[in-house]
Order: structure tokens, then C-alpha cells, then sequence
């Protein structure tokens, strides 16, 4: 499975090329640019595939797909999600209620 924002999501196929296409075109639907990819190392080897084939030379590599960024991530479950994209730009980050932090003023660097 492949989404894209919030709950719209690509269905995956064995042709990872569209279905990131897809994905991006869910994005692009919405009147927003795909700034970045998001998936786990697992997909680099279908990747590899993919740059290695005459057709798709120059719109799949390792770093990008159709000329979008593709960033990695180690502890990224398959299950879940085969990637993640959408503009970034767009993303809100918080912190959660009920949650204690302290910001340190001092700190020792070695």
C-alpha cells in the first residue's frame, strides 16, 4: 500500500513505478506538489531493478523517482506502507498533550 495524504491511499501492485506514479498523482489531484518519497530500505532492490531497465532510465534511480526525492528510512514497516509521499512543506509537527520536556540550556560536548 501506498499513501498519500492523510487517508487517500494506492493500492500495490507488482509494478512499484506506477504505483508510486499513482500515489503522486493523488497529490498532484489535490493541487499540491510530491517534495519528497518515503520508504523503506527493503524497496531499494526493486529500485535497483527498475534504474537497471532501459524504460524507465532516468525516471527511477536510488535517490529519486520522476524527479522527486526518495529518502529511506531503517525501521520502516512493509506491513503498513511500501512508501509515503506529498509535500512536506505542507506537514504539521507537534507535540503530543501529556507529554513533559525540558529544554537543556547547558550541555557538554565531548
Amino acid at each position: 500500500m501506498l499513501t498519500a495524504i492523510g487517508t487517500q491511499k494506492i493500492t500495490a501492485t507488482s509494478n512499484l513505478d506506477s504505483d508510486i506514479s499513482n500515489a503522486m498523482g493523488l497529490v498532484e489531484d489535490n493541487k499540491y506538489n510530491c517534495s519528497n518519497i518515503l520508504m523503506g530500505t527493503s524497496q531499494k532492490k526493486v529500485l535497483r531493478a527498475l534504474s537497471n531497465d532501459s524504460s524507465y532510465k532516468g525516471a527511477i534511480t536510488l535517490s529519486s523517482a520522476y524527479d522527486t526525492p526518495i529518502e529511506y528510512v531503517r525501521n520502516w514497516d512493509d506491513t503498513k506502507s511500501l512508501a509515503i509521499t506529498g509535500d512536506f512543506s505542507k506537514a504539521i509537527i507537534g507535540t503530543r498533550k501529556n507529554i513533559d520536556y525540558e529544554i537543556l540550556r547547558e550541555a557538554t560536548i565531548n
